[in-house]
């Protein structure tokens, strides 16, 4: 990360957006799978990865990475494991 010009306070701030969003997330997304269905969930969840990952690999910018670790998390706290 540091080739993209960000030092190591902000690499451990958007390790605490990722740590927040997934405190923030987690519930409400497991409610939602359970009233929708896991598929629909799961698709929207590949997806959304998809799109995080084309905004961590193309900007330098730290506010679009806080941005894509916050939708990586969303989406990844919305994947329902079967037990």
């Amino acid at each position: 990360m540091s080739d993209r010009g960000i030092d190591l306070f902000q690499i451990s701030l958007l390790f605490g957006v990722y740590s927040l969003t997934t405190m923030a997330t987690e519930l409400p997304f497991g409610g939602l799978a359970d009233s929708i269905g896991r598929k629909p969930v799961f698709l929207a969840t590949v997806a959304a990865s998809v799109v995080s990952l084309i905004l961590f690999l193309s900007t330098r910018d730290f506010f679009v990475l806080a941005l894509s670790f916050c939708v990586h998390r969303i989406w990844a706290c919305a994947q329902v494991r079967d037990a």
